[in-house]
C-alpha cells in the first residue's frame, strides 16, 4: 500500500500481534512510513489494583512501557522509524483515538485475542474496529509470518470495491505476488424465487450466459487495471454460489489465499456505524488475513 505514512498497530500480546506488528513493519519500510506501537491497559484492570495501598501507578505504566519497548525491538530489531506508546483506558476507544491523534493511515491488529478460543473466528474486538475505526484496518493471522504471496480481492462492481482492488494491486506490486479479482453472484432467478415466490412465472434465465457476461466485465476491468500496475499478474475468476460470502470463502481455501481485500459498505442511514452482512460474515469466518476498505466518507464517533 502507498502512501502510509504511519501506520498503528495493536500490541496486546496475543499469539496474532507478533505477526500484525511484523506486517506493520513490513509495510512501514515499503512506504517509508512511521510505525506507531500502541499498547492499552484496561483502566478497568487498573482501578481493581488501586484499591491496595501499596499499589503504584505511574511505576506499573513505566513498566509496561518498558515491556512495550522491549517487546517491539526484540520482534524488529533496529533501524525502524518507530514509537511504542502505552495509554490507559478502554482498548477499543483509545486505539480509535489513537487513529485520530496520529492521523494514521491504516490500523493493523492481530485476527483474535486472548479470549478468542476459536481460531477460525475473527475476535470479537477486532471485528469492532473493522466497523467502526475510520481507516482501512488489516486483520492478520496467526500462522501469517510471511509476506503476502497470494492477495485476493473481491468484487462487487460498487465505488467501496474498486477502492479496495486499488489498495490489493498495491500490496501485489510492494509485495511482488498474484492477484486475484473475485466475484461471486447468486443467479437473479434463485433470488426472485426465493425471496418474491415468483419463480413460475419468470423467463428461463441460463446462468452460463449470466457468467460469461460478469466474466467478460470482470477481465475488462483486470485489463484497464493491469495498465496501471504492469508488474502485477492479475487473474480473475468468477462463481456462481448461493452464499456469496460462503462462495468467497471456499475459493480462499481452494486458492490458497493468505490476504482477502473487500470493501465494506453501511446500510441506507446507518453508514456510520453498519457494514454488509456479506462483509461482517466474511470478516469472521476468512482462513486467511484480511484488509477491510472503507466507504469513502465514512465516519465513527468515539465517546
Amino acid at each position: 500500500m502507498k502512501n502510509l505514512k504511519r501506520i498503528l498497530v495493536g500490541i496486546d500480546y496475543s499469539d496474532c500481534c507478533e505477526n500484525a506488528l511484523g506486517e506493520a513493519a513490513r509495510l512501514a519500510n515499503q512506504s517509508d512510513g512511521k510505525l506507531i506501537c500502541l499498547h492499552v491497559f484496561d483502566d478497568e484492570v487498573l482501578e481493581q489494583f488501586q484499591r491496595h495501598e501499596s499499589f503504584d501507578r505511574p511505576a506499573v505504566i513505566e513498566e509496561a512501557q518498558r515491556r512495550l519497548e522491549t517487546f517491539v525491538a526484540d520482534q524488529l530489531g533496529a533501524g525502524h522509524d518507530i514509537e511504542c506508546v502505552v495509554r490507559v483506558g478502554h482498548p477499543f476507544k483509545e486505539l480509535l483515538h489513537g487513529v485520530t491523534d496520529w492521523k494514521a493511515d491504516l490500523l493493523v491488529l492481530g485476527s483474535r485475542g486472548f479470549n478468542q478460543k476459536d481460531e477460525r473466528r475473527t475476535g470479537v474486538f477486532a471485528s469492532r474496529c473493522i466497523r467502526k475505526a475510520p481507516v482501512p484496518v488489516l486483520l492478520v493471522r496467526k500462522h501469517q509470518r510471511d509476506p503476502f504471496t497470494r492477495v485476493v480481492a473481491c468484487v462487487d462492481f460498487s465505488a467501496t470495491s474498486d477502492r479496495a482492488i486499488v489498495h490489493a494491486l498495491e500490496i501485489a506490486e510492494q509485495s511482488s505476488c498474484k492477484l486475484e479479482l473475485l466475484h461471486v453472484f447468486i443467479s437473479p432467478l434463485m433470488v426472485a424465487a426465493d425471496a418474491y415466490g415468483l419463480g413460475p412465472t419468470l423467463p428461463p434465465i441460463d446462468p452460463a450466459e449470466t457468467k460469461r457476461i460478469l466474466e467478460d466485465r470482470l477481465n475488462s476491468l483486470a485489463d484497464k487495471l493491469g495498465a496501471d500496475f504492469p508488474k502485477v499478474e492479475i487473474t480473475t475468476f468468477v462463481q456462481e454460489g448461493a452464499s456469496i460470502a460462503r462462495t468467497i470463502i471456499e475459493r480462499l481455501e481452494e486458492s490458497g489465499a493468505d490476504l482477502v481485500v473487500l470493501g465494506t459498505r453501511g446500510r441506507t442511514g446507518l453508514k456510520s456505524l453498519l457494514m454488509g452482512t456479506t462483509a461482517e460474515k466474511l470478516i469472521h469466518e476468512t482462513p486467511c488475513s484480511a484488509l477491510a476498505i472503507k466507504p469513502e466518507g465514512f465516519h465513527y464517533e468515539v465517546d
